[in-house]
């Protein structure tokens, strides 16, 4: 089991990884809103058979509030649909980094959903985090510098908070 589980983990890394290359690639050829529909719309029937399969009876336990599970649904469609807008208008290095921020972002959300305030740890990381973002993103020696931003870079800061509350 513990093999299977570690298999299951670097599969997953492995996906999430190749997220924004794939995306840029495909973004070349096909609408930002069809992709991000097209992304769930092939996952969800699969994990569904595959939740039966393991585990069969109802879809949902007794007590579970449709309207909760909307708003994860909307929560989810709002991070696939900003995150690809996103990356279909930056350049995909910059979304690479600025995805790599997730955790201050999650924080953030944390702090702005819960009123409760942050380590002093997660303090001190936020001008470490902005700043490596900042040195990571730009060339400073290039006349043309086409890391600059783009506007899609708010977008991907939006459907990354849209993944933290989900």
């Amino acid at each position: 089991q513990m093999i299977a589980a570690n298999a299951g983990l670097i599969l997953t890394v492995i996906f999430w990884g190749s997220l924004v290359p794939v995306l840029a690639d495909l973004l070349q050829r096909w609408d930002p809103s069809f992709l991000s529909v097209l992304r769930y719309g092939m996952a969800v029937p699969f994990l569904l058979i595959l939740r039966w399969c393991l585990e069969p009876g109802p879809l949902f336990q007794a007590g579970v509030r449709l309207s909760s599970v909307a708003a994860a649904g909307a929560l989810l469609a709002a991070f696939a649909t900003l995150y690809t807008i996103g990356v279909a208008h930056c350049n995909p290095i910059t979304a690479a980094v600025l995805s790599a921020c997730s955790p201050v972002i999650s924080g953030i959300v944390e702090w702005i959903g819960t009123r409760i305030a942050p380590r002093w740890s997660f303090i001190l990381s936020l001008p470490l985090t902005i700043s490596g973002a900042l040195l990571g993103t730009f060339e400073f020696h290039s006349e043309d510098n086409e890391w600059g931003f783009q506007g899609g870079e708010i977008f991907i800061l939006l459907g990354s908070a849209c993944w933290a509350a989900y």
